[in-house]
């Protein structure tokens, strides 16, 4: 949601133009593409629960100051480097996450239960997620709106990850990591 969002946000609030705020996006993209293989291996030397946790939370502090400072003086500059940043931190919750998700569950329902977990998350939250940033930008009258969510997903995904066992350098298939 937020970093397909912020091209969106750039030109609809921003009134930044249009070619322009893609930048952004391809900027924030290739930053992913390149950190979060990175951030995957690293979860593999120091755990994945761990990485993610800070990730998101450095991602939720850092979000309201970086829409704050990008509204004050809405640039093209600005939109890439708050794309960058939010990209950096996120790469720390995206390289593991595939990982994390897969430990949940056994090899025998892994594909299934990691498919359909993911896959309702992304269709409640993603998918709604332009319909309710939209609501929230016209009830509030913010352009700020949007980061509301965003920390409201961030805060329920740090709950979630906390309920997570720690699992490092252990065989899933035979540990048995949920009962």
């Amino acid at each position: 949601m937020l970093i397909g969002y912020l091209p969106t946000f750039a030109v609809k609030q921003l009134k930044l133009p249009y070619g322009q705020s893609f930048t952004a996006l391809i900027v924030g993209n290739l930053l992913l593409t390149v950190l979060s293989p990175v951030a995957g291996a690293w979860s593999d030397k120091i755990g994945r629960k761990g990485l993610s946790m800070w990730s998101l939370a450095i991602t939720l502090v850092l979000i309201y100051p970086l829409f704050v400072w990008l509204s004050a003086e809405p640039s093209v500059a600005r939109l890439i480097i708050v794309q960058a940043i939010l990209s950096i931190t996120l790469s720390g919750y995206y390289g593991p996450f595939g990982a994390l998700l897969a430990e949940l569950f056994p090899a025998h329902i892994r594909s299934t239960g990691l498919s359909v977990a993911y896959n309702i998350a992304v269709m409640v939250f993603g998918g709604f997620g332009q319909f309710v940033v939209t609501w929230l930008i016209k009830t509030t009258g913010s352009p700020l709106a949007p980061t509301f969510y965003v920390m409201a997903g961030i805060v329920l995904s740090l709950v979630a990850i906390g309920f997570i066992p720690s699992v490092r350098h252990a065989d899933v298939d035979e540990a048995g990591v949920l009962p």
